[in-house]
């Protein structure tokens, strides 16, 4: 596993939920239709152009019951999975997200709270990770707006991330941007 060297950190970090929804929702059950896809993702996976956190990868594993082609592509790339605990500055930056959720000032429920606290849920490491590498995150999430009076019931990625001057883009958005899908 790599931290991403300082010469070459990914300009993108993967969200779990971009990968798992093409997998069942657009490319199941015929995953033969979208070997391009995952052809051109891998290429650009193994240029360290994307990055995929070990948190991502463990969440795809665990939630993968079946050996199925979404577990062998992650095989096929595992020797660039990108382990953020090993670096000091991204385990900073996570330490000050994990007070950003708890800041009273911030209002997010005890049980928003409670969802990102786990060192194995990927989304506050893929923004730290973002904001050590300035790289751009690939996600599905949508920002939660905020209701006047009460503490927010979610915490989406989008919402720490613009606290954190992180970009995010949805799949479709980057695959536009790097072009060749």
């Amino acid at each position: 596993m790599t931290t991403g060297t300082p010469e070459h950190h990914p300009r993108y970090l993967i969200d779990t939920n971009c990968l798992i929804r093409p997998y069942n929702n657009y490319y199941q059950p015929r995953f033969a239709m979208s070997v391009p896809f995952w052809k051109r993702l891998k290429e650009l996976v193994d240029q360290r152009e994307v990055g995929i956190l070990s948190q991502v990868e463990k969440e795809i594993l665990v939630g993968n019951k079946d050996n199925d082609e979404l577990s062998d592509w992650m095989q096929s790339v595992k020797g660039t999975i990108i382990s953020p605990q090993s670096d000091s500055s991204i385990v900073s930056v996570y330490g000050s997200i994990m007070q950003y959720l708890t800041a009273k000032e911030n209002d997010f429920s005890q049980k928003a709270q409670r969802s990102w606290m786990s060192p194995e849920i990927a989304d506050p490491w893929l923004i730290a990770s973002a904001k050590q590498f300035n790289s751009t995150i690939i996600t599905f999430e949508k920002p939660v707006g905020k209701v006047k009076g009460q503490p927010t019931g979610k915490v989406k990625i989008p919402n720490v991330a613009t606290a954190y001057g992180v970009r995010c883009i949805s799949l479709f958005d980057f695959m536009n941007e790097v072009s060749g899908f």
